[in-house]
């Protein structure tokens, strides 16, 4: 192929519209694909949830008894370490916002 045919086919190609694009079908597809997703996210959640409710189905009547009697001694410090939880996530949560007024945590 000559300089000049293929300089006049980029050329005739140059003009041509780009090729069409369907949004609708375009739309379709990322609904199936999250919708595949979202099924799949749901069915690990589920069954992660059932596996905790199995296992403190088994634990809980051993663990309950425990608990109570452990429970007037300990509130304190639950009490103590709820706060304390509470705080930090707070602050963990505020760090950008106090990066605006110049505290660095």
């Amino acid at each position: 192929m000559s300089e000049d045919a293929l300089k006049a086919l980029l050329q005739a190609d140059a003009s041509a519209q780009p090729p069409a694009r369907d949004i609708g079908f375009v739309i379709a597809v990322m609904q199936k694909v999250e919708r595949r997703r979202f099924l799949d996210n749901l069915a690990w959640w589920i069954s992660g949830a059932a596996a905790v409710i199995a296992v403190m189905g088994v634990v809980m009547p051993y663990l309950a008894p425990a608990f109570i009697t452990l429970g007037d001694a300990l509130l304190p410090a639950v009490i103590i370490l709820s706060v304390a939880g509470m705080v930090a996530v707070g602050v963990w949560y505020l760090r950008p916002a106090l990066r605006d007024f110049g505290i660095r945590i």
